[in-house]
């Protein structure tokens, strides 16, 4: 939203300080605008915005017709396209070695950063969440006969990866349905996704899109907070509360 309502007069801007700089040899028209609007929404935006709310960059459409692939939007924001961006523009009136050794520099240090940034989180936040969320799975059926709602002791802890490998150990693979976390606003429940980077749901929670009082009223529990559209998240005030959800929403048939 905020770049649907302020990204033409990010461009043009940008455009001014190119045409300051020599960059660009005059003010940019409005089909101009349109044109680099809709390209940076289709090249950067719109694959912000997908993975936000739950969207696969490809899907099948119908969705009984896997074999008709449909792509949703481009993902452009890899490693590699970011070390390309940091090459010399080809309208550069600088062009000598001196320039290119000097991006070749900024793209050691950009990858460097990131692997270091990767081996961080796997080492030292990764790795130390196993035991959380083999608690978790362990004590599940404490919470539901099923076990299929996890409670993890520590909110932001990364689960997902973990808990399908735990699963498979044990032979229960696809046994979870909802995980449970606290933050700062209260209690999460979370919809386990059918594989580490699917958008798609084991179980969806009920109660799409409906908030507060909303939700309380349609789900029968109070403390309701919001539900996200796609199904995937939803919270309560309390930990009670969010385990009501998760219950009732694991017993509710499709």
């Amino acid at each position: 939203l905020v770049y649907r309502h302020y990204g033409k007069q990010l461009i043009q801007k940008y455009a001014a300080y190119g045409v300051e700089n020599g960059l660009l040899k005059a003010q940019l028209s409005e089909p101009e605008v349109n044109m680099l609007f809709d390209r940076i929404y289709r090249n950067f935006v719109e694959q912000v915005d997908g993975v936000d709310n739950g969207v696969a960059d490809w899907s099948p459409v119908p969705a009984d017709k896997p074999e008709n692939i449909t792509r949703n939007y481009r993902t452009t924001t890899n490693l590699s396209a970011r070390v390309g961006t940091l090459n010399p523009r080809w309208n550069d009136a600088d062009q000598s070695a001196t320039s290119v050794n000097a991006a070749f520099g900024k793209a050691v240090t950009l990858a460097t950063s990131e692997f270091f940034d990767v081996v961080d989180f796997y080492t030292l936040s990764w790795l130390p969440a196993r035991t959380v969320v083999q608690k978790a799975f362990d004590e599940a059926k404490n919470h539901h006969s099923s076990g299929a709602i996890a409670v993890m002791s520590a909110g932001g802890c990364p689960w997902r990866e973990h808990l399908m490998d735990i699963e498979e150990e044990a032979g229960a693979k696809g046994r979870t349905l909802y995980v449970l976390f606290g933050d700062e606003k209260g209690w999460r429940v979370q919809a386990v996704p059918k594989d580490v980077n699917s958008f798609e749901n084991r179980k969806s929670l009920p109660w799409k899109g409906l908030r507060d009082e909303d939700l309380s009223k349609a789900s029968g529990i109070d403390g309701g907070v919001f539900v996200h559209v796609s199904g995937f998240i939803g919270g309560n005030k309390t930990f009670e509360g969010a385990m009501a959800m998760a219950v009732k929403a694991v017993e509710m048939t499709e």
